[in-house]
């Protein structure tokens, strides 16, 4: 949550500056914030020195920033850290550390946890449960567990309902569903 007004508009601007492409100003913005102990800006900063925007790829102070906001029970840092042990890249896979990161989310009412306890659960071959976390997910409001609720449920041998599933994608505007559709 927000502590100061002012931080709360310079993540305000950072976060518009980096959807917009200027990451410059996104990271002198999120690295001041991030050094004032701001756990959304360390969370953010991380994200993108995960994906090396506005500067080259670095997943060990991506780690080190998830880790310094999980300090403030973060949901965002627990989600990127759980993904991060999920799939081990800055770290190594560690499931049952990735779920107990998504759960600790979901208890902090980030219902994006569904998604990657479905992810996970996917990874794991447990089909059911995969269904049913992306089942929550989208009624979440989190529309791109439709598509994955089509994968799950097409390797099920479901594929009436692996179609309803992708053309629910498809509305929401998943372009890779179409391609799915086309399969089935």
């Amino acid at each position: 949550l927000c502590f100061l007004t002012t931080a709360c508009a310079d993540y305000k601007t950072a976060k518009i500056a980096a959807r917009s492409g200027d990451y410059a100003t996104a990271r002198m913005n999120l690295t001041e914030l991030s050094r004032r102990g701001f756990p959304m800006a360390q969370t953010k900063l991380g994200e993108m020195n995960m994906a090396g925007l506005g500067a080259p790829a670095d997943q060990k102070e991506a780690i080190r920033l998830y880790n310094l906001a999980l300090l403030e029970k973060d949901p965002g840092a627990m989600l990127a850290l759980g993904k991060a042990y999920r799939v081990g890249t800055g770290v190594p896979v560690d499931r049952v550390k990735a779920r107990k990161l998504f759960e600790s989310a979901l208890a902090q009412k980030d219902f994006h946890a569904y998604y990657q306890l479905g992810m996970l659960e996917n990874d794991e071959n447990n089909r059911a449960a995969a269904e049913s976390d992306f089942a929550k997910s989208v009624q979440v409001a989190d529309l791109k567990a439709w598509y994955q609720l089509g994968v799950v449920t097409e390797r099920e041998g479901k594929p009436l309902l692996a179609d309803q599933y992708f053309k629910n994608a498809v509305a929401s505007g998943d372009t890779l569903a179409y391609y799915r559709l086309g399969r089935l």
